[in-house]
């Protein structure tokens, strides 16, 4: 399999907890989306989904098809997520799509998962409330950033 591109936006960004995964890839850059994303809190991790305004912060790698099987395992590709390719600069890329329900799904406005986790510690930090090492990956976190308005910071 020739080498491919994925285009990653949350627990496998640099510094996050899935990142390891990406282990033997070589990292492109950064890359933006054009606006018509949305990105979504799904429990402790993000969901991409087509629609909205939304442009969409994240990496962009060169990867092989070992790493493409374990990001596939790691979305539940092809149930959970589809795999979709669409245009960066380094090229088309992969990209994960969250086929799940989203009613009721908080938005990460902005849409920059690093920049949401940074407000969210800062959140938790003010209110004097456990740390974040007692969360893998922001794990359960829905209920703390709830304020009714189904939007998240």
């Amino acid at each position: 399999m020739l080498p491919q591109r994925v285009f990653v936006y949350g627990t496998l960004l640099q510094g996050e907890c899935n990142h390891h995964l990406l282990a033997g890839a070589i990292y492109l850059g950064p890359h933006r989306t054009p606006p018509g994303f949305t990105l979504i809190l799904l429990d402790h991790y993000p969901g991409l989904i087509r629609g909205g305004p939304h442009t969409v912060v994240g990496e962009v790698y060169l990867i092989n098809g070992l790493i493409l099987r374990r990001l596939d395992r790691l979305e539940g590709y092809p149930v959970e997520y589809d795999r979709q390719q669409f245009a960066t600069p380094y090229g088309k890329a992969w990209v994960y799509l969250y086929r799940g329900p989203c009613a009721g799904r908080m938005v990460i406005r902005g849409g920059d998962w690093r920049a949401f986790v940074a407000a969210w510690k800062r959140r938790r930090h003010s209110q004097c409330l456990p740390s974040t090492e007692e969360f893998l990956c922001l794990k359960k976190v829905v209920s703390p950033l709830s304020s009714g308005s189904k939007r998240a910071f």
